[in-house]
């Protein structure tokens, strides 16, 4: 957790406590989350979490429930490698054995993210949602996409 926390505090994402915490939760709950990290040169050079999100009725145009990638981070001196990939190949692997369908979403202008998903399946979805985690006033920033997965369990 802590290599993690480091990671994305190289990033400047936010405090360092909040991070903590949220890696923590994920880490101890296997049942809905799951961390999964890459290691090279032995450390931690990059991370990606999954979480099963289910949608509050009382919040209007949330995402819809499911399985979703959320907050992969590798190490910029690490980057370029296919580390995110592998990261994410993984996660996607993972969810397989629990769901027929996987989601993600990234900012409007993280052409990486982007072309990363679309590369391993993401379809881009139609329609504004609030992204797991957020507000509304995040709804218009966040491109959508979902990735069908072949059932195997």
């Amino acid at each position: 957790v802590e290599a993690c926390v480091r990671l994305v505090a190289a990033l400047g994402a936010g405090p360092e406590a909040q991070w903590r915490s949220t890696l923590t939760r994920t880490v101890h709950d296997s049942r809905d989350r799951a961390l999964f990290v890459a290691e090279a040169a032995g450390a931690v050079v990059g991370y990606g979490r999954v979480v099963l999100f289910r949608s509050d009725p009382a919040t209007p145009d949330t995402a819809p429930p499911g399985w979703y990638l959320l907050g992969l981070v590798v190490d910029p001196a690490w980057r370029q490698r296919g580390i995110g990939e592998a990261l994410t190949t993984a996660r996607m692997a993972w969810v397989t054995e629990r769901a027929d369908r996987v989601y993600c979403f990234t900012a409007h202008e993280n052409r990486v993210s982007q072309e990363l998903h679309q590369r391993l399946g993401f379809v881009p979805t139609s329609g504004t949602w609030v992204p797991p985690g957020g507000g509304p006033e995040d709804a218009q920033g966040q491109r959508f996409y979902c990735a069908s997965l072949p059932r195997t369990g």
